[in-house]
């Protein structure tokens, strides 16, 4: 199971393109989720795209996800333009670096309008697709589409190739999903999973969700139910550790990649 091991480097945000990758190696990953603002960072120093993957592949990492495209969901006229020449961007990247999954997550400003949503979504998956990538969406728990239902439900009525869904824990226990809700998705539509741990403090979700997130095993979610569910499914693709914790940056990089790959290893076997 080590090679399915992911470090999603939304742990590492605060690092810059090199520095995280680095650290994810040393601690033992194989493999790094990989995030927009540090990559288009990297570039604007004036390094390019070539130089951005040479650099993951003589660390020996692989990159299975790039993350995460939103406010697209609910876009019209110029804002859908905008939203698209950057999915466009992303594509590019994913190409060039590796990712072959996009996570594309429904939160997004603008009126809630399904037959909207199922068409941008379409188009999403239709260049994805001719790119060889998955459009994987994700569940946000503040937005319309914010369970694991809802997504299936549109990954369904849009029936392309490219369509995936992200499965992230924390979105699945506070966006009002069950772990039940995963048996109706089949396995080749899972793209990725996402673990983390919550410690519960009675806060608003989004500060939950961008603040409080730790280590497996240091919350109460029912880590071990849930993947117990998604291996029954037979899925047997990438396990990303994404942690959101506003204690990161002023804590030592390197022990936050240590333990994330000993609390990995320990969850997972």
């Amino acid at each position: 199971m080590e090679q399915r091991i992911c470090l999603n480097l939304a742990s590492l945000k605060h690092l810059d393109y090199e520095s995280a990758l680095i650290r994810a190696a040393k601690a033992g990953f194989h493999a790094v989720g990989l995030q927009e603002v540090p990559i288009e960072k990297y570039l604007a120093s004036g390094r390019d795209l070539a130089g951005a993957r040479a650099f993951l592949d003589s660390l020996g990492l692989a990159a299975p996800e790039i993350n995460f495209f939103s406010d697209w969901i609910h876009a019209r006229g110029k804002a859908r333009i905008a939203a698209f020449s950057r999915f466009a961007r992303f594509c590019e990247l994913a190409t060039t670096l590796g990712p072959r999954i996009i996570i594309v997550t429904t939160g997004s400003e603008g009126t809630p309008d399904e037959a909207l949503a199922d068409e941008n979504y379409a188009e999403l998956c239709h260049v994805a697709g001719e790119q060889g990538l998955v459009a994987a969406l994700e569940c946000v728990p503040w937005s319309a589409v914010k369970t694991i239902a809802d997504v299936w439900r549109m990954v369904e009525r849009v029936n392309h190739p490219a369509a995936g869904i992200a499965l992230d824990i924390f979105n699945i226990m506070k966006g009002g999903s069950r772990l039940d809700d995963i048996r109706a998705i089949p396995a080749e539509k899972i793209a990725i999973v996402h673990v983390n741990d919550l410690i519960e403090t009675g806060e608003d979700v989004m500060t939950l969700c961008r603040k409080r997130r730790v280590l497996p095993g240091e919350g109460r979610f029912p880590l071990r139910e849930f993947i117990e569910d998604v291996r029954a499914k037979g899925f047997d693709g990438w396990y990303a550790l994404e942690i959101l914790n506003e204690k990161c940056p002023q804590e030592d990089p390197d022990e936050i990649a240590r333990l994330s790959f000993a609390s990995m290893k320990a969850l997972l076997g």
